[in-house]
């Protein structure tokens, strides 16, 4: 257990708490920092069946609950709640070692990148353990929990978006085989040019010149992927409509880097498709 995802995360914390400790249980504790949350309108199934999923790492970590975790109004709750519930969940004679087991994930997993590693190991050795569960929990719904099977992502099923850039058909094979696949935020670099699968929202907007486009998004180890589309170049205005209306769609993304932060990235998008 050497990668620290959503599933590891409940299983140290379930060994920890002092009541919730089967581990449906516990994920629900854990996963209701957010779902409890009425602003956060989560409305994914948390059955039994799927929560084993989620803790067997069969499933991602439920969109809506990753679309969510990226608004302060929602992060600020998280905060209050491992505050007041979590923390206090937990048995006092073994929260030091729940601590330190995810402090020792952190420190082994690869896919962490070194300013998040610091950050969070501030955060342990100040003792600010409310803060430091919470911030872990965050930064884990933003990881892959499913185990891919897949050693590359092959073409999609059918191409969404396509960008002006790629002219014919052959420019557009020529992305398939020679961008990389992301597998951990210390391997992206501005101009670096990547795939990625996993849930993205659709916004529309208008922009200086008065056109229709849009904002494509996802989150990656807790760092936001965000880059602007024209709606000329989608399958069709339908379409987008439609994926407005709802909180994501899980698709494939070609893109490059333009800008990064700590916290962000500003990507080209390159060709959107369905989802394996």
């Amino acid at each position: 257990m050497n990668e620290l995802v959503l599933a590891t995360y409940i299983k140290v914390l379930q060994g920890g708490f002092a009541r919730e400790n089967s581990q449906e249980s516990a994920a629900r504790l854990i996963l209701e920092a957010i779902t409890n949350q009425e602003e956060a309108n989560c409305t994914c199934d948390l059955s039994s069946k799927k929560v084993s999923n989620i803790i067997n790492r069969k499933d991602p970590v439920p969109e809506d609950i990753v679309i969510a975790s990226a608004d302060q109004k929602i992060i600020n709750g998280v905060y209050k709640y491992f505050t007041e519930v979590i923390l206090k969940a937990l048995n006092p004679n073994l929260a030091c070692d729940v601590y330190e087991k995810l402090f020792d994930l952190i420190k082994d997993d690869s896919t962490i990148s070194t300013v998040k590693k610091n950050d969070l190991a501030t955060l342990y050795y100040t003792k600010e353990y409310d803060h430091y569960l919470a911030e872990i929990f965050l930064y884990v719904l933003g990881k892959n929990n499913k185990k891919n099977s897949k050693s590359i992502i092959q073409r999609p099923k059918r191409l969404l978006y396509k960008s002006s850039i790629l002219s014919d058909d052959g420019a557009t094979e020529q992305i398939y085989k020679t961008f990389n696949r992301i597998t951990k935020i210390d391997d992206i670099s501005v101009n670096g040019k990547y795939v990625l699968e996993g849930p993205f929202s659709f916004d529309s907007f208008y922009d200086n010149d008065g056109a229709r486009s849009i904002r494509v998004k996802t989150i990656f180890g807790g760092l936001v992927i965000c880059g602007d589309t024209s709606l000329d170049n989608w399958i069709s205005r339908s379409y987008v409509n439609n994926v407005t209306k709802v909180k994501s769609v899980t698709c494939i993304a070609w893109l490059e880097v333009l800008e990064k932060s700590e916290d962000e990235m500003i990507v080209h998008y390159f060709a959107i498709g369905d989802g394996l």
